[in-house]
């Protein structure tokens, strides 16, 4: 009796740790489209969906649409104040986190995209170099996005990713 307690309260938690799982991959299908996407209406809405949540990629993806959204502000003071919140938060997480690809992947984007003046560009090499040591142990969803973006980017080269 004791024991099937036991059993089910696992089954219950694999069940929650599967939903978990599940909203992060749906967060990352849309936060990828979204550092594509000149919407500021979506990129709020999903800044707005991923506010509660705590969990350093809940954190890296805040971050990086962040900077994604200002981007895509007006007000010069402004963009520069979204952007620098929104760097911290990714730069605090990949801090905590050096070895997670996916971190440094994310910062890799905003650096090849962001404007020069912003000097948010000094540490490709770095990244590249994570990424690639990492990518043959990544999930196939987040495999096929650097791929997808190594094709047009200047540091990834598409032909390095086995």
């Amino acid at each position: 009796m004791v024991l099937s307690g036991i059993v089910r309260c696992l089954l219950m938690q694999a069940g929650i740790c599967a939903l978990v799982f599940q909203a992060q991959a749906q967060d990352r299908k849309e936060v990828y489209r979204l550092l594509q996407s000149d919407s500021l209406t979506e990129v709020n809405r999903m800044l707005d969906r991923l506010k509660e949540d705590t969990a350093p990629l809940a954190n890296a993806f805040r971050g990086t649409l962040m900077m994604r959204k200002a981007h895509l502000l007006k007000i010069p003071g402004q963009k520069l104040n979204v952007f620098k919140n929104g760097a911290r938060l990714l730069e605090k997480e990949i801090k905590d986190n050096p070895e997670q690809a996916e971190f440094r992947f994310l910062r890799l984007i905003i650096q090849e995209n962001a404007p020069k003046i912003l000097n948010y560009d000094e540490k490709k090499a770095e990244d590249r170099e994570v990424i690639l040591r990492a990518f043959g142990k990544l999930d196939q969803e987040l495999k096929t996005e650097i791929r997808n973006y190594a094709r047009k980017s200047k540091v990834l080269n598409a032909a390095e990713l086995n």
